[in-house]
């Protein structure tokens, strides 16, 4: 049977082909970018290669971004 898509199916489809694009241009991105660098953390100063550091600001953003919808006071409707 050929059923319509609800609303909520096509948003969550839009969302997983966006994701997907950014995923695969941030892995260009990333792997574009190998030189090394210094890179500075709180009391430490470390040489890697920029790609590590990418990645883990990539990562970082990523669990931000999961976690900070949870840790939101929920809006008050009128």
């Amino acid at each position: 049977m050929n059923e319509i898509p609800t609303q909520v199916e096509e948003r969550s489809k839009w969302r997983l082909y966006v994701a997907i694009a950014v995923v695969i241009i941030a892995a260009i991105f990333i792997i574009q970018n190998s030189q090394e660098v210094k890179v500075d953390f709180i009391f430490t100063t470390t040489e890697t290669p920029l790609v590590f550091a990418l990645l883990f600001a990539m990562l970082l953003g990523f669990i931000i971004g999961l976690a900070l919808p949870r840790f939101r006071r929920p809006r008050e409707h009128d």
